[in-house]
């Protein structure tokens, strides 16, 4: 989460450990472990008294990508739905989310890149399950082809509208190991996040 929000974020590099803390949702402890390891791994560096820098972002974006399908993304899986009627899959896009709920995944890759035909969707919400039924015409189903996470940030952060940030649409392309979500999540590199790394 603490690295998440760096990677999305470069503010964040420099606030405190509590707004750190408080923005992932994590122990002050953690945040002083993560950062003094990043420092340990010159994957974060002094750059005067005050203010740190992430040389090279793309090494750490490497290493968060499989942390998170291994540690983070287990923890805050909520289940698998299906709709109640079949037929809206295929009109995902004109399905009214709250506030509380974005896309992940294949929607948030076509979302970005308007070039993936979305074969499973992801939902990351704060929204509870029952709210989601109700509100989304929902059926819990562990073959669903709807897959919903728990969002795990905070913080508004920069992302195309009812997408999560394109580090998270990336990753979650990236670990599908499916080859069209694959060359989806290279254009949303190169379009979205390419810039901001250098």
């Amino acid at each position: 989460k603490v690295v998440f929000l760096l990677l999305a974020d470069d503010k964040f590099i420099n606030k405190t450990y509590r707004a750190i803390a408080d923005e992932a949702d994590v122990g002050l402890g953690n945040v002083n472990n993560i950062i003094k390891g990043l420092k340990n791994l010159r994957l974060l560096v002094q750059k005067n008294d005050r203010d740190l820098l992430i040389p090279d972002k793309k090494i750490i974006l490497e290493r968060w990508i499989a942390a998170y399908d291994q540690r983070l993304k287990p923890t805050i899986h909520i289940g698998n739905f299906r709709f109640l009627d079949s037929n809206a899959f295929f009109n995902w896009k004109k399905l009214n989310l709250y506030d509380k709920t974005v896309w992940g995944g294949e929607p948030a890759g076509d979302l970005y890149t308007d070039n993936l035909n979305p074969e499973i969707l992801t939902l990351y919400t704060t929204e509870g399950r029952g709210d989601l039924m109700k509100n989304y015409r929902l059926v819990p189903d562990q073959n669903g082809n709807i897959e919903v996470y728990r969002k795990f940030w905070h913080t508004e952060l920069e992302a195309v509208q009812n997408a999560v940030p394109p580090i998270l649409a990336y990753t979650d392309l990236i670990n599908t190991g499916n080859q069209r979500c694959i060359a989806a999540a290279q254009k949303l590199y190169e379009k979205h996040i390419e810039d901001k790394f250098r």
